[in-house]
């Protein structure tokens, strides 16, 4: 696999997109002095790393999170302080975020028992109600 690194951007051609890549399964990288290959057009890397959960992406959607007030600060460490919030009622507050679904980021929501719920798009409660499916079974 011939991985181009400029700077901390990792671009992969059999990918055809920036890519985060574990070091540790790297056998022979390439690295070159130089970039050759342009940084995409919009490409925000605070952005890509925010929305990329532990190294494992997804499709990449728009989720609402209905959230507990006390956890107000986990949502701000994990998506920044720009993040988009709504009062939902006295106990709870929406949170729309930009993810690339995966299996960690279901893991990161689980983690709150219940404290922080999918609630929308359709597409991406079904994908987690399913996960938790499988894991009952």
């Amino acid at each position: 696999m011939k991985i181009i690194s400029c700077r901390r951007r990792r671009y992969s051609e059999h990918h055809g997109k920036i890519i985060t890549f574990r070091v540790d399964r790297m056998k022979a990288p390439d690295i070159l002095d130089k970039c050759i290959v342009p940084r995409p057009e919009n490409f925000d890397p605070v952005n890509y790393t925010v929305n990329i959960f532990s190294m494992y992406d997804g499709k990449t959607y728009d989720v609402t999170l209905l959230c507990r007030n006390e956890l107000m600060n986990y949502v701000i460490d994990r998506f920044g302080d720009g993040v988009r919030t709504e009062i939902a009622d006295k106990e709870h507050f929406t949170a729309t975020v930009e993810v690339s679904v995966s299996q960690t980021f279901f893991a990161w929501v689980f983690q709150f028992s219940g404290g922080i719920r999918i609630t929308g798009p359709a597409a991406v409660t079904e994908q987690y109600r399913q996960m938790l499916e499988k894991a009952q079974n």
